[in-house]
């Protein structure tokens, strides 16, 4: 029923809305006790953990709601089983190779990229291998349509204990530097990883007597690509923030750093009307219900649109001000705020194209989209940042978004026939309306 999709709507947004406002309470710690400049580093290893969580997770993360919903729809629930233990095992093999690596930088006193020590360096593999795994819990339970426990750990449960551990021990002075920074973060990330495996013990309990089903070659064919399509697609953040470091003091990263999360969080409502009709949408493809599937996807883009509409009008109003909440050299960035938000409507009007194209199999087509424009976004970020500084930046994030998402919805409609954008919707109301306005002209015969 409607009332309830709005219902755990607003329990998942809620949650997250209060998980991005203790992360940004924690930033403004940061800058009141550390300073700015702290804050860029912060930002710069915010985005190589990120990363680094993306390569653990091999892409299972990024394919595992939709077969998630696809094998509990057909209840199979071995297929299910076997596709966990094989992404946490290969999730172990990475980290182990990714562990090495660091360790042969370690001893050999070489300086590793982005970081500015080795402890940094420790931090963050610490923090992205529980990330990767509390990332790929929550995914396969989205999938399940437990979408409350799959998504509350990581946006609620994790930004709580973070703030908790930052307050007070920032506080109290017992962290000093940004170095303690870095281990609160990863501290509070195997807190909530610790939660979610307590959490879940019952549910471990049910597969445990289930035989588990092996599908490898759909799978590796399914994660690899996407692990790719997910740091081009999902985390270009992270990427075009990590490029803008090697350009940019530590400042105009703070700055950007900001606008980009104010960005995540307005994101916040629109992935979580992604995550409560994902399993829906995968269902009406599993059992070929065309029409369901368009009128799913018209839902999910005007309410996705409506809402980015909305988030666009409240930074143009109030973006001087939650941006001068942090420093008043940031209030200048109104302009790269609303530039990088408007990927939001982007992505609302060509719709989930990635989405219906993983359900179809075709996985190395958005992926190879998505490296040519992402390509294309950071050159044109190294190549004009001399000139027009952050914004370049942000023009480059966006029109790699605007490339991307018309792309993949033009070839989406090509190969699947559906048309995942706005645009099919209207056309059918105007459609209905047309047809409506013609019989009601109709002449009434006398006979």
């Amino acid at each position: 029923m409607p009332w309830q999709k709005l219902l755990r709507f607003g329990m998942l947004f809620t949650a997250r809305i209060a998980g991005a406002a203790s992360l940004f309470a924690v930033n403004l710690l940061i800058v009141r006790f550390l300073g700015i400049e702290a804050l860029g580093n912060f930002a710069v290893f915010v985005s190589l953990t990120s990363i680094i969580a993306v390569i653990l997770a091999s892409g299972f993360t990024a394919i595992a709601p939709v077969l998630a919903a696809e094998y509990s729809a057909k209840q199979q629930q071995g297929l299910l089983k076997g596709f966990v233990i094989t992404a946490v095992k290969q999730g172990a093999v990475l980290f182990s190779l990714i562990a090495a690596g660091f360790l042969a930088f370690w001893y050999s006193g070489a300086e590793i990229p982005f970081l500015e020590n080795h402890s940094a360096g420790l931090a963050m593999l610490v923090t992205a291998i529980a990330s990767a795994f509390v990332g790929f819990n929550g995914a396969v339970l989205i999938g399940m349509k437990k979408q409350i426990a799959g998504t509350v750990p990581e946006t609620f449960f994790r930004p709580i204990s973070f703030l908790l551990l930052s307050t007070v021990l920032m506080a109290s002075g017992f962290v000093a530097d940004i170095d303690g920074v870095y281990w609160l973060l990863a501290a509070s990330t195997w807190i909530t990883l610790l939660f979610v495996l307590f959490r879940d013990r019952k549910l471990r309990d049910q597969y445990s007597e289930i035989q588990q089903i092996r599908d490898q070659n759909r799978w590796r064919k399914a994660s690899f690509p996407w692990m790719g399509i997910t740091l081009l697609w999902d985390f270009m953040i992270d990427l075009v923030l990590l490029l803008t470091s090697l350009l940019a003091g530590s400042v105009e990263i703070a700055i950007l750093h900001i606008c980009f999360r104010y960005r995540v969080l307005a994101g916040f409502g629109m992935r979580t009307l992604h995550n409560l009709m994902m399993p829906e949408i995968t269902e009406e493809t599993v059992s070929g219900n065309r029409s369901g599937i368009q009128k799913k996807l018209f839902q999910l883009n005007v309410t996705s649109l409506v809402y980015s509409m909305g988030v666009l009008a409240c930074f143009a109003t109030f973006g001087g001000l939650l941006l001068g909440m942090f420093s008043a050299s940031a209030v200048g960035a109104v302009s790269v705020l609303l530039t990088i938000s408007a990927t939001m409507i982007v992505r609302a009007i060509f719709g989930p194209a990635p989405m219906i194209l993983a359900i179809h199999g075709f996985h190395m087509i958005t992926l190879i989209t998505s490296l040519i424009c992402s390509a294309a976004a950071l050159a044109f970020v190294w190549a004009t940042f001399g000139q027009f500084g952050i914004m370049a930046a942000a023009v480059g994030y966006t029109g790699a978004n605007v490339l991307i998402s018309s792309i993949l919805w033009r070839i989406t409609l090509k190969k699947t026939g559906i048309d995942c954008s706005v645009f099919s919707g209207v056309k059918n109301l105007l459609a209905r309306f047309i047809r409506t306005s013609s019989n009601k002209q109709l002449p009434v015969s006398n006979s």
